[in-house]
């Protein structure tokens, strides 16, 4: 099975077992982000369509329609060291957001990672930082760069 498919599946597995979600559109849900916020202990998942859900015990809730603008396949991770969710890219976009619960924020940074759609991002509990890995470029090539993330400013590291 293709990456996609895989990704695909798993999500569409997880929305039918874990959530009380009718209606599902498989393509938005596809093209979404979802992380757990551990410090508010919910599940946080941004929709291709630009919206922001939270999940709080088997029922999804619209929590935000204005933030970052619609995209598909951005970044999102938890900064433990921070307690927000950081959102990424997505769809040829380099731009960064902050999630606090209530509102989006746009990160102002110097310098920033190579627009990207479909990076990996995870946070390093040792070392307090986000660390973005590869994607496709805006001109779909694969991107295998790694850029670091301390709340402040993206560094670029080595491979």
């Amino acid at each position: 099975m293709a990456p996609g498919n895989v990704r695909r599946a798993v999500l569409l597995l997880w929305f039918a077992a874990c959530a009380d979600t009718p209606n599902i559109n498989e393509s938005l849900i596809f093209r979404s982000a979802i992380v757990q916020d551990i410090a508010r202990g919910r599940t946080v998942r941004f929709d291709a369509d630009g919206s922001t859900h939270e999940l709080a015990g088997t029922s999804w809730t619209l929590v935000s329609s204005t933030g970052p603008a619609a995209r598909d396949f951005p970044a999102l991770a938890y900064d433990a060291a921070r307690e927000r969710v950081i959102l990424f890219g997505g769809d040829c976009r380099n731009d960064s957001w902050s999630w606090d619960g209530n509102v989006w924020t746009e990160l102002q940074t110097t310098e920033k990672p190579p627009a990207r759609s479909a990076a990996s991002m995870i946070y390093d509990p040792v070392r307090e930082v986000l660390v973005l890995v590869g994607g496709s470029g805006c001109a779909e090539e694969s991107l295998r760069d790694i850029w670091e993330f301390d709340g402040e400013a993206w560094t670029p590291r080595s491979p």
